[in-house]
């Protein structure tokens, strides 16, 4: 009876750890226009990735973020940031921008 437990147990971490990885949003190669005008923020976070590798965000002016990304969904004096949705059950997550003198400082993505 034990080894049947067991043997059920562990078809169920599968099914349920395969089930979180199919609900994970496949990479995506950035396009602007898309990240811009999407409803569903979990393509942004597709994205993203492609974003840090392929684009010299750091030294970037607010503009020119705003230009690439269109109107943040957050913003401070210090901060722009984009929704990137929710993923695997967990809290939203976003992109955020910290700016010194007009000028991206840093990037920092969280909720993932």
């Amino acid at each position: 009876m034990k080894h049947k437990t067991l043997w059920a147990i562990g078809i169920l971490v599968v099914v349920v750890g395969a089930s979180l990885f199919a609900l994970q949003p496949l990479p995506r190669q950035f396009d602007s226009k898309i990240w811009q005008t999407c409803s569903n923020h979990n393509i942004r976070y597709a994205m993203q990735g492609d974003l840090l590798k392929r684009h010299s965000l750091i030294g970037m002016s607010r503009d020119q973020l705003i230009e690439l990304l269109g109107k943040p969904d957050g913003e401070s004096k210090t901060e722009l940031s984009w929704d990137l949705g929710q993923h695997l059950g967990a809290d939203d997550s976003a992109i955020d921008f910290k700016m010194v003198d007009g000028k991206v400082k840093s990037v920092d993505t969280w909720g993932h």
